[in-house]
């Protein structure tokens, strides 16, 4: 079983993005996914980067190189999944949804199809993929992969990864900005804080005396601060900026 808490803490504590993929690339391995490429799918001005196909990846070398020389990237239903949907997915729920879009011609579904079976001869058979979009558009996203095909879909396991690709995904691009720390309201400091120890928008409603609709309102506040869509990366971001700390908070 993966601690989740202490993958975080240690992907937070990385000295550079080569160890904070390093740790993550581990943790998954844990699932059963052994291979991982990060992609920049759109460019990121804001950190003065251009998009880019295996960023950061443990994808073979060969395969890389023919996957490019083939323009496999224009034909990719995962690629084509993560510009559709923010949300985790498997990867045969991509193949899936790209066969049912009637703007797909014969031709892309063929090629996607020959794409498909050839990953799985270089052994990445099967995977998921964790789309991560910025409050101004960017996307990006990590795919990971296994050699062999998964039996029973584990939607807890996909959940954990993603939380655990949001936190690499925060550190990982961090190396390349020179972040400055957002000014917080207390009563912002005491939902990031109190999301940190697990706890849901109604709980923290309850601890902090206020509705959920005005913790709802305090997390608009620190998305636009913070220039991000999700709780999780917000949380994250605020550990690492040292806005708070994980130590839970008084009630």
């Amino acid at each position: 079983m993966v601690d989740i808490g202490k993958v975080i803490e240690e992907i937070q504590r990385s000295a550079s993005s080569a160890e904070a993929f390093r740790i993550f690339c581990k943790a998954v391995e844990q699932y059963g996914y052994d291979k991982v490429c990060f992609t920049l799918m759109t460019d990121h001005p804001a950190l003065g980067l251009q998009a880019f196909h295996g960023f950061a990846t443990s994808y073979p070398d060969d395969w890389m190189s023919h996957y490019m020389a083939q323009d496999y990237y224009s034909f990719d239903p995962v690629v084509y999944r993560c510009f559709q949907s923010p949300a985790p997915f498997f990867w045969d729920d991509a193949v899936a949804a790209q066969s049912r879009d009637p703007a797909k011609d014969d031709k892309t579904l063929l090629t996607s199809k020959k794409l498909m079976n050839e990953a799985g001869d270089a052994g990445l058979a099967d995977g998921i993929g964790v789309p991560f979009v910025s409050m101004s558009g960017e996307l990006s996203a990590v795919g990971l992969s296994r050699d062999r095909p998964v039996t029973e879909r584990n939607y807890h396991e996909l959940a954990e990864v993603a939380l655990l690709g949001n936190a690499f995904h925060d550190k990982f691009l961090s190396f390349y900005a020179s972040p400055t720390v957002p000014r917080m309201t207390d009563r912002e400091r005491d939902v990031l804080a109190w999301s940190a120890e697990g706890k849901t928008d109604a709980e923290i409603a309850i601890i902090l005396g206020v509705s959920a609709a005005t913790v709802r309102f305090h997390w608009n506040n620190i998305f636009k601060k913070m220039q991000v869509s999700s709780k999780v990366l917000a949380t994250c971001m605020a550990i690492r900026l040292g806005i708070i700390s994980v130590q839970k908070p008084a009630a």
